[in-house]
């Protein structure tokens, strides 16, 4: 215990330091970046974790794989390749109705979540749903919610999540058994998907 948690008596104002930051973003008294800043900073003076112990913790990998996608988000907006995708996506699915542009939407950060991090993918997609939406008239709350479940089923394949690659050698498993879960597992995510969003974020 003293090798894991090697200050564990400062687990409750650990404790309370994450129900005061949860308050703060429920409530709304303080945008949600700063409640996060505040809290990393309490924890900091209330001697929970050390500069030095918070400085290894963070993700580097995360930060250069969002830094490096949102340039390419702005890349395709630049381009117009961003707008082509748009009209395409708008073109071939809006005629069908919003909850058809809402499945095509799904569809495609989800496979893009199968072989990119979830974060890169919602970073890539969300400015197509976003687009989507205000071509259309519509609300653009469901379609980025859509967004972001999609790029968490992370699901069908061993490279689409880090928690599917830790698995994938001590349990012998092999590329087809992610896909014979995983896909299941999608479509079921995609149809309580779509029939939750539109009744909790309504499309006009």
């Amino acid at each position: 215990m003293d090798e894991v948690a090697p200050q564990r008596e400062r687990a409750p104002w650990a404790l309370a330091i994450v129900a005061g930051m949860l308050a703060l973003m429920t409530f709304n008294v303080v945008p949600s970046v700063t409640a996060v800043l505040l809290a990393a900073l309490a924890m900091v003076l209330a001697r929970c974790v050390s500069m030095e112990e918070a400085y290894k913790s963070i993700n580097w990998q995360s930060i250069i794989l969002i830094a490096g996608m949102l340039p390419m988000a702005t890349a395709l907006s630049k381009t117009g390749a961003l707008e082509l995708m748009i009209s395409g996506l708008v073109s071939s699915l809006g005629e069908l109705g919003p909850l058809a542009l809402l499945a095509g939407l799904f569809v495609l950060t989800s496979i893009f979540s199968q072989f990119i991090s979830n974060t890169a993918t919602a970073v890539l997609v969300a400015p197509i749903a976003m687009g989507a939406a205000t071509s259309m008239q519509l609300s653009p709350y469901p379609f980025l919610m859509t967004v972001a479940l999609a790029a968490s089923t992370a699901f069908s394949t061993p490279m689409a999540s880090p928690v599917n690659t830790l698995v994938l050698g001590p349990g012998g498993y092999r590329f087809n058994d992610f896909v014979k879960m995983g896909v299941p597992l999608q479509l079921l995510a995609m149809l309580l998907t779509l029939l939750a969003v539109p009744l909790l974020f309504p499309l006009h």
